[in-house]
């Protein structure tokens, strides 16, 4: 049973005040702000309106709840970032060349993971724990499994081409691929890096980005050099 509140009586707490601009992406940072702050369990929607400066029901026309907006947040700067690049058709054009298509698509990966937002939300992804539960555990599985099967497809195009090697499966050329950039992440993009550290982490993506392509591409296409012979090996002449 619902009371109604009589006209003349004042609503308890401070006015809210007047929100301007995309309300989503302001609920959406300033939750950011308190998670980093407070932890994610130590952050309630109240806290979220209240800083925001709307009701609570104006945070439930969005989101569903607490835990909607982390997802958001997880889908807008983490390992999804890799499906938003490799479905948004940026990279279409370098979709034959290898070469530029694995190069442009680390880079963008790089890029939208060196943003504040994206390294403020790994270091709350971390302290929270998030690969150490059940729930977040899966999700990253999940999403990481995704990639795999929409990035292996290009892999899998390039083989069929003779553009990169066959030997392993495409699922694992994906992996490593993205893994070391992850780990890069990791360590040093997150809000607590310095930046010396994020100078650092973005030097050591460029050079596996740089790595990874010299070792996947086939031989005629990497443009290697030829290896020296040293002479080791060779056959006395009689």
């Amino acid at each position: 049973m619902f009371v109604k509140r009589p006209n003349n009586q004042k609503k308890l707490g401070r006015p809210f005040k007047k929100v301007s601009g995309d309300t989503k992406t302001q609920i959406i940072e300033t939750a950011l702000d308190l998670f980093a702050a407070h932890g994610y369990a130590g952050t309630s929607v109240r806290q979220i309106a209240r800083a925001v400066g709307i009701s609570e029901s104006g945070i439930y026309a969005h989101f569903e709840g607490k835990r909607h907006i982390y997802d958001t947040l997880f889908a807008e700067t983490g390992p999804p970032v890799v499906m938003d690049k490799l479905i948004s058709g940026e990279l279409a054009t370098f979709k034959n060349e290898p070469q530029k298509f694995l190069r442009e698509l680390g880079e963008q990966v790089i890029g939208a993971w060196d943003e504040p937002r994206a390294r403020q939300f790994m270091s709350v992804f971390m302290r929270e724990g998030a690969i150490g539960t059940a729930e977040g555990s899966s999700s990253l599985a999940s999403v990481v499994e995704q990639v795999q099967k929409s990035f292996g497809e290009f892999f899998r195009h390039w083989m069929d081409e003779g553009l990169v090697r066959n030997d392993f499966s495409p699922e694992h050329l994906v992996w490593e691929m993205i893994s070391p950039l992850a780990n890069v992440r990791f360590l040093y993009l997150h809000a607590q890096a310095n930046e010396e550290e994020r100078q650092t982490g973005l030097a050591l993506a460029k050079r596996h980005i740089d790595y990874f392509i010299t070792c996947v591409l086939t031989p005629h296409k990497a443009n290697l050099p030829k290896k020296i012979d040293s002479g080791k090996n060779k056959k006395p002449k009689s």
